[in-house]
């Protein structure tokens, strides 16, 4: 009954804030959202299947794979004239919620869940140029890869900052932000951003992280101090219908590789989770010696009748002498991955396409055994879909997709690749899925 009420709360809340904003101008409130939703089946009758190694770091190669339903719901009221000369100010709220989409409803907490992602105000005009000031929760400035549903960059939570600063040839972007796990340290993470537009578009990150010994709820010394550093460089360029993104990192430290962290998690967000308890030197040490690099390049093709994007990724993490649970010395792991996913659009709203993709785990080693220290993992997705869609492009939504999928594992990969206990090394899935933003 709790959950229910909770859930009845949030989606009165909800709706009163949609009914609010037709009260005011589209200047002066603004609402923005995304959902994927739908069903599917696999081989033997069961539920559909998502297949994904673990560790992963994103959702590879996503189309008819899936499962369940995920949404965000944004609301912005807008304070002042945003076309105007003086300050102006928003304030954004942004929830979001996930259900596996199993029965007619679920209870918030049993098979569904909802939370607050976003809680800030954000100001404008208060300092020289196009500078913007925000105190709050929010996802800050993210940086994706469609097809791989990777977050390469995933800073979010409480901060403060101001991004947009004309400095030199480029902007400038300092945030900082500061958060404790439950029954954890406190971490502090300083995020800066340097962004060119000569010769495409360059972006310089880097962060710097540090976890305090202390809980942060009673003040005891019941932990190790850490600390990591990152580096990431973006370069983008767009001519006529092509464009390429290409990203390079280099983390060390809690923004490094842990045996406790899926894999490329340390690279994507600072908040990992990671801690050591007090005393505990080894894997303290481990940790400030770990170090990951990754490697991202994404291609992009826009024509009148075709789109298509193109992607290749390659990880190596090196957990820093920490050792195995028979004390062997956990060996460097690495991720390839390459995919390609092709639209042929048929009419303005009906379109086929097809996502292929591979991916390859070395050494893919699991903190709680040592069976696959020495294995390497492989699997081999294949989507055929049939798609109806409000436009051409590849980005066009909203969107219906009809979808075949067949993946395939080699045996090291056996009962890892899909969430149900598969007794061959392939699987089968069939499925309808909407999906849109705005």
């Amino acid at each position: 009954m709790k959950n229910f009420r909770s859930f009845f709360r949030t989606g009165v809340i909800i709706t009163l804030a949609t009914l609010a904003g037709s009260a005011y101008s589209a200047d002066e409130f603004e609402y923005h959202g995304y959902f994927r939703t739908g069903i599917g089946a696999s081989e033997g009758g069961t539920d559909q299947v998502c297949y994904q190694l673990p560790r992963a770091g994103g959702n590879f190669f996503r189309l008819g794979n899936e499962c369940g339903t995920y949404g965000e719901l944004e609301f912005t009221k807008i304070f002042g004239d945003k076309n105007g000369t003086k300050p102006w100010f928003q304030a954004s709220v942004l929830n979001a919620f996930t259900s596996n989409t199993d029965q007619s409803y679920e209870e918030v907490g049993t098979n569904s869940s909802m939370f607050l992602a976003n809680i800030y105000i954000e100001g404008n005009g208060l300092l020289p140029g196009d500078a913007k000031v925000w105190v709050g929760k929010r996802f800050y400035q993210r940086r994706g890869i469609h097809m791989l549903d990777l977050f390469y960059i995933s800073s979010a939570g409480p901060g403060a900052g101001v991004y947009d600063l004309d400095v030199g040839p480029g902007k400038f972007d300092l945030a900082l932000f500061r958060s404790q796990q439950t029954n954890g340290p406190t971490q502090s993470t300083l995020d800066l951003r340097y962004d060119m537009k000569a010769a495409g578009d360059l972006e310089v990150v880097a962060m710097t992280t540090a976890t305090g010994k202390r809980n942060g709820s009673t003040g005891d010394h019941e932990f190790e101090a850490l600390s990591g550093n990152s580096l990431t460089l973006t370069h983008k360029m767009k001519s006529g219908g092509f464009s390429n993104t290409f990203a390079a990192q280099y983390g060390t430290g809690l923004l490094g590789a842990h045996k406790a962290t899926p894999e490329g998690t340390s690279l994507n967000n600072y908040n990992n989770g990671n801690t050591v308890a007090k005393d505990n030197t080894v894997d303290r040490d481990a940790i400030q010696d770990s170090s990951s690099m990754r490697i991202i390049d994404e291609v992009m093709l826009e024509g009148k009748d075709y789109a298509a994007s193109f992607v290749a990724l390659y990880t190596s993490s090196d957990f820093g002498g920490a050792v195995d649970s028979l004390g062997s010395k956990v060996k460097t792991r690495t991720v390839t991955s390459f995919g390609v996913r092709p639209y042929y659009f048929l009419t303005d709203t009906q379109a086929l396409a097809i996502e292929v993709g591979t991916t390859t785990y070395s050494n893919p080693w699991l903190a709680d055994s040592a069976t696959g220290s020495d294995k390497s993992w492989t699997l081999n997705h294949t989507t055929f879909a049939y798609n109806l869609r409000m436009s051409k492009g590849y980005y066009a939504r909203p969107e219906f997709k009809f979808y075949v999928t067949r993946a395939s594992w080699n045996d090291d990969a056996s009962g890892v690749a899909a969430s149900q206990n598969y007794s061959g090394t392939d699987g089968f899935s069939i499925g309808a899925q909407a999906e849109v933003w705005w």
